[in-house]
């Protein structure tokens, strides 16, 4: 039994729109079309990748048979899926150094009846082909009570896991029986303009972590980053007076002994911080969250790898529980 797009629109997570091609393919978009319009502009495509984005069922099928095409959406060419039943991961299956790919896995699902979270690449766009279950099989949506939205860069989108599941955008959301948006995007920076002015999206809990790439490269001054950390925490107040919001500053990265136009790291934690404290944000200190080791990271500097992000999602979530 075929799911139709409009059930798979209705059992997915972290996309606020779709669209349907004349082949009758299915892409599940993360963002607006202002919001993909804006970081296409600077030539960043990462709006088009999967990250957040995810299927949850509760049914008692048999099968469920997934054919997608999928192309890379960031810097990496690695594409992974990832699924759960009843929360423990039993299914991995992937590519390795493509651009491009078009292929189709079956899982075979344990008998009774569970619930199946099916998990796309984060850094690649996906283009469901099929999705397709044994025929009789029940088919629900799972909802959850909270909304959570993240913000944030490469970190947030969920570079170096390759395993989607474990980014901790994903594990912190899971901790917090949220629904999640994951706004992260490589290379980003503290922007005003990509905060919504009528947001699809209504967050219970928003966490924010940008820094890094201002302190790198994004700002050209101390000041400028201050000028835009202020403006965005203007707009994202204004956006969502009611929600929770947690200023993360940046996590450790092992080239923080340069020195650049903010000045050093410790001055880019500091702008980030006093930003958020300055529009009355709950700021929690990332620095120590995941461990100083070239082991913790994907890329060996910056990227949490799986070990690194539970880290980060452990430590995230007792920082933040007090306050929720």
């Amino acid at each position: 039994m075929k799911l139709t797009n409009e059930q798979l629109w209705n059992l997915s997570e972290g996309a606020v729109r779709c669209e349907e091609n004349e082949a009758g393919e299915l892409h599940l978009c993360r963002y607006g079309k202002e919001g993909e319009a804006h970081y296409a502009a600077m030539d960043m495509p990462h709006p088009r990748a999967m990250s957040g984005v995810r299927l949850l069922m509760r049914t008692d099928a048999d099968t469920l048979r997934i054919a997608y095409r999928a192309k890379t959406a960031t810097s990496r060419f690695f594409c992974f899926f990832d699924a759960t039943i009843d929360g423990q991961l039993l299914f991995h299956w992937g590519h390795e150094d493509l651009s491009e790919v078009a292929a189709e896995k079956t899982l075979s699902l344990p008998a009774g009846t569970h619930d199946l979270v099916l998990y796309f690449p984060a850094l690649f766009e996906v283009w469901l082909r099929e999705v397709s279950v044994n025929d009789g099989a029940a088919v629900e949506p799972i909802r959850k009570e909270l909304n959570y939205l993240a913000y944030g860069d490469s970190i947030t989108q969920g570079y170096d896991a390759r395993y989607p599941s474990q980014s901790y955008s994903y594990l912190l959301a899971d901790k917090l029986g949220a629904s999640l948006r994951n706004l992260g995007v490589g290379g980003a920076w503290f922007d005003p303009a990509i905060v919504e002015e009528n947001p699809p999206f209504h967050p219970d809990v928003i966490t924010v972590a940008y820094g890094t790439n201002d302190w790198s490269h994004a700002a050209k001054s101390r000041a400028e980053m201050e000028t835009a950390a202020n403006a965005f925490y203007d707009r994202l107040l204004a956006a969502y007076p009611t929600a929770k919001i947690f200023a993360v500053t940046p996590i450790f990265r092992m080239d923080f002994d340069r020195v650049t136009a903010v000045g050093t790291f410790a001055d880019g934690v500091a702008v980030a911080r006093e930003a958020a404290a300055a529009h009355g944000v709950t700021v929690i200190s990332g620095e120590d969250m995941v461990p100083h080791i070239p082991e913790a990271f994907g890329d060996g500097y910056l990227h949490p790898n799986e070990f690194g992000f539970k880290c980060y999602a452990a430590a995230l979530y007792g920082a933040m529980k007090p306050y929720l």
